[in-house]
């Protein structure tokens, strides 16, 4: 028997064409997966995603909870700064693994502001220094220039 093969050429529809997998008359274009099924596969994702992200911001306040209460917890205020700065230079990896250019900007200047804020107060520690010793009476000389020392 003489088997019967029917070519379609795609652009163009046919309602007389036989699908391998379809019934008579049903094109490829008018499947469509059935909307009960896809629904409730969304709402199983987004319950899933609403659950994931939940426990990230809790597990998120937790740690962020535990990391910056060190030093009340346990009175040592040297190890509270270096946990602050080893999650600075954590925070900085990311972010330079993310984007190097960025990250790297970033870091520069972010240490550039510690360095000129370090060099500002080292100023005004030294101008107050020089005030408390002018008022104890602790200075070779006065503001006048004479010994204060000298009798």
């Amino acid at each position: 028997m003489a088997e019967e093969i029917i070519i379609r050429i795609i652009g163009t529809p046919s309602t007389d064409a036989i699908d391998a997998e379809g019934d008579i008359g049903e094109t490829a274009e008018n499947k469509k997966p059935p909307r009960q099924k896809k629904d409730a596969k969304t709402r199983s994702e987004i319950i899933k995603a609403g659950a994931i992200s939940g426990a990230l911001l809790i597990g998120k306040e937790a740690w962020s909870f535990a990391t910056s209460n060190i030093g009340k917890y346990t009175g040592d205020a040297k190890l509270q700064q270096k946990v602050n700065k080893a999650l600075e230079y954590v925070g900085y990896s990311a972010l330079i693994a993310a984007s190097p250019v960025i990250g790297s900007i970033s870091l520069i200047a972010s240490k550039t502001n510690d360095l000129l804020d370090l060099q500002y107060q080292r100023k005004w520690d030294n101008i107050q220094a020089n005030v408390n010793a002018d008022r104890l009476g602790r200075s070779a000389t006065s503001r006048s220039g004479r010994n204060v020392n000298r009798r």
